[in-house]
């Protein structure tokens, strides 16, 4: 059952939109992956099978003992409604203890993946005792709650215990009487006493039992919680698949907000040939990621359409669509694995000869075979290992093998050096032959050869045209050409010289 849940869990997390992943950290979705189903395991294993073995437990040793006595039997269940009342009192708050401890450790999850994942700003900065501090102080906030749960705990235990002695004793204070008037023998009073400590028991251990299932309950909660969380991008009811695309991109009139009534783009509206370059320029927060993001149908469009070869991109199967666009990010993820793993991630299928091909075109094969194990060295996590320069052409790598019809490059070149950027240019523009790009940058030398460049500002398109049209318009364009070649008059000279 966990083995199933747990499965289940990480292919929803799979199919969620990214606006569900801008809300929640990664480390307290790791937590419920991982610890919330540890919980909730131990209600299958300590608390379900216990309760259906006491729970037959207690109908036998009714059945037998109203058999025996039934005045005695039901003065031994006289205690029985004040152990219905302190489990409906209690449980709500151990459950809400138990969730608020979940959630705790979700928390010192994500800080402490958040932590890890940042050491070398951390120690940089000599940050470890503010660390330190703030992760003793998480910790100390759990341990508080634990202690809360545990009063809570042993209360009902407690209270369970004393209840279990007050009907005992109870059953021995009015059977002494009946033996005394000879309405019932010693041995039957033994006998009676003997079976209703196997009532009173299972009653007790379902003070225990209990806090497993109220603990199991919350992190069930919490689990269930992400599986109540729909995909904001979903496919129609019969979606559009293509092998093969030719293209041809549009926007018509498209808005779009991240938060409700807060439009990041207004009216964006071009269109793209097959095959041609499209350069998207404008200042941080203009809206040129937005675009790309919307282009892969991570987010649907609030107002117009995007269509590719004439269809709209809600009309495709997601998978589809995605399968026909290659993504190169300022920011290079690679996975832990071998070099081969992370290009193979571009076409599983690929042949040595396919991946050997697909680097040399991207100029990563001469570097992998310089490195001890080739193709088989551990990039370490998130690529660690590799250069900026080594790490954005293994990314080029595995996108040539994808081979797609459509490609954005998101401030591919930015973090690079000279020499590094140059062998990358390269292969970028091996890589953009025959294919529709999106060339997203704010260093202006890399787009001047686009054969349009768009000028984003504030969500809209304020200029459109070539890189020599825009120059004469002297509109906005030319004004960041001037801010960042500091100063006009050479400055064709030395667009020319990038171009």
């Amino acid at each position: 059952m966990m083995f199933d849940l747990r499965h289940a869990l990480f292919n929803h997390l799979q199919r969620l939109s990214l606006r569900f992943y801008d809300q929640e950290r990664a480390g307290s979705i790791i937590s419920r992956v991982m610890n919330d189903i540890g919980v909730a395991q131990q209600m299958v294993s300590g608390g379900v099978i216990n309760v259906i073995m006491d729970t037959a437990m207690i109908t036998a040793v009714l059945y037998i003992t109203f058999r025996l006595n039934v005045t005695l039997t039901l003065v031994a269940l006289t205690v029985m409604p004040f152990y219905v009342l302190t489990y409906r009192n209690l449980n709500p708050k151990i459950r809400s203890a138990s969730r608020r401890i979940q959630e705790k450790l979700a928390q010192i999850s994500g800080d402490l993946f958040e932590t890890v994942s940042a050491i070398a700003v951390v120690q940089s900065f000599t940050r470890e005792k503010s660390e330190e501090k703030s992760f003793v102080s998480q910790i100390h906030k759990h341990y508080d709650r634990v202690m809360r749960q545990v009063v809570l705990r042993n209360s009902l235990s407690s209270i369970s215990q004393c209840l279990s002695r007050l009907g005992t004793a109870l059953i021995l204070l009015y059977g002494g009487r009946l033996v005394l008037q000879r309405q019932l023998t010693m041995g039957e009073l033994v006998a009676f006493y003997t079976y209703v400590a196997q009532l009173y028991a299972p009653v007790v251990r379902f003070s225990e039992v209990n806090d497993v299932v109220q603990t199991a309950i919350a992190a069930i909660d919490r689990i269930f919680e992400l599986f109540d969380e729909a995909p904001d991008v979903q496919d129609v009811r019969k979606p559009v698949r293509r092998h093969r695309i030719r293209g041809e991109v549009e926007f018509r009139n498209v808005t779009f907000e991240y938060t409700p009534g807060i439009p990041v783009l207004h009216d964006v509206d071009f269109r793209v040939e097959p095959g041609r370059m499209v350069a998207l320029v404008g200042h941080s927060g203009s809206g040129k990621s937005t675009i790309a993001n919307l282009l892969l149908r991570f987010y649907d469009v609030a107002q117009g359409q995007i269509l590719i070869d004439g269809i709209d991109v809600r009309n495709y199967a997601i998978k589809s669509l995605r399968q026909q666009i290659g993504l190169v990010l300022q920011e290079t993820i690679l996975f832990s694995g071998s070099l081969r793993e992370n290009i193979e991630y571009g076409r599983l299928n690929a042949t040595d000869e396919d991946i050997a091909a697909a680097a040399k075109a991207a100029n990563a094969h001469d570097f992998v075979l310089e490195l001890e194990d080739g193709y088989e060295t551990e990039v370490g996590e998130r690529g660690v290992k590799l250069s900026g320069g080594q790490k954005q052409r293994v990314a080029i790598t595995r996108v040539m093998l994808k081979n797609p019809r459509i490609l954005v490059l998101d401030e591919a070149t930015s973090a690079l050096d000279s020499e590094s950027e140059n062998l990358v240019q390269e292969a970028l523009f091996r890589l953009m032959q025959g294919r529709t790009t999106f060339v997203i940058a704010h260093r202006l030398s890399t787009v001047t050869a686009a054969d349009e460049i768009l000028v984003i500002g504030n969500g809209r398109v304020i200029e459109r045209g070539t890189h020599e049209e825009l120059l004469e318009n002297g509109g906005y364009y030319r004004h960041i050409c001037e801010e960042q070649f500091k100063g006009i008059a050479p400055l064709a000279d030395r667009m020319t010289a990038g171009s």
